[in-house]
């Protein structure tokens, strides 16, 4: 589904990306992982087309998008969850919701999309007419994640979604995850916490330095000694 070959990217003069290379099939749950820096938030914002790469060639179902708009890119179905889940806080949870859907595609079927967000996310019904800014952070995320759907991606890249929650409210974003996969929409994760994401996903990229160093099942990958012992502590 998702190509990414041979990715350069800078800010100015400073190298962030470094010939990097993944991909992600369809239905499947891909992680990314590695420390602050490393380069991660960099590769989905060059996927999504918030940054343009310097080289190399992105490809989504066989087509082109290096070189797309961001809206572009979304209307092909690339949805993108960004750190710091980037709502608009004087809106309501539904206008949030709103705002995901406003390519003329999804907003055809805004009403049902809305929908499957509220069946798949039921405490956003419940405040759908509070403003996104008074939301908990749990609830925020939820909120990210249910705009993201709102545009009927077929790749969902999140980025970061356990950023600052407790371990009770990731486990519940984790679950929400998966009954996302199980609507045959691909994922893209970006995670610091590499324990949890390696634990979760099906294959995943460790990005050091702007470089892809190491890939593969995820289960495998966790009980790499290099790994255990830069991420884990081990």
């Amino acid at each position: 589904m998702l190509e990414v070959k041979g990715i350069d990217a800078y800010y100015g003069e400073m190298q962030a990306l470094h010939k990097v290379s993944i991909t992600v099939k369809e239905a499947e749950m891909v992680g990314l992982v590695g420390s602050n820096g490393a380069g991660k938030s960099t590769m989905l914002k060059v996927i999504s087309g918030m940054m343009k790469p310097s080289a190399g060639t992105i490809l989504f179902q066989g087509k082109t998008i290096s070189n797309l708009p961001a809206h572009k890119i979304v209307d092909l179905g690339v949805a993108h969850v960004p750190e710091g889940r980037r709502l608009f806080p004087l809106m309501t949870v539904q206008e949030n919701l709103e705002v995901g859907s406003y390519l003329p595609g999804p907003k055809q079927s805004r009403n049902e999309s809305m929908e499957m967000v509220f069946s798949m996310l039921p405490r956003l019904k419940e405040r759908r007419k509070q403003l996104a800014g008074t939301l908990s952070g749990g609830e925020q995320q939820m909120l990210a994640i249910g705009r993201g759907l709102m545009s009927k991606p077929k790749l969902l890249m999140l980025d970061e979604t356990s950023l600052g929650l407790a371990p009770v409210l990731v486990e519940a974003i984790l679950e929400i995850i998966e009954q996302i996969r199980k609507q045959n929409i691909a994922i893209l994760m970006v995670e610091q916490n590499v324990n949890i994401c390696l634990q979760f996903v099906d294959r995943a990229y460790v990005l050091e330095n702007g470089m892809i160093t190491m890939e593969g099942i995820g289960a495998d990958l966790l009980n790499n000694a290099h790994l255990k012992k830069a991420y884990l502590g081990l």
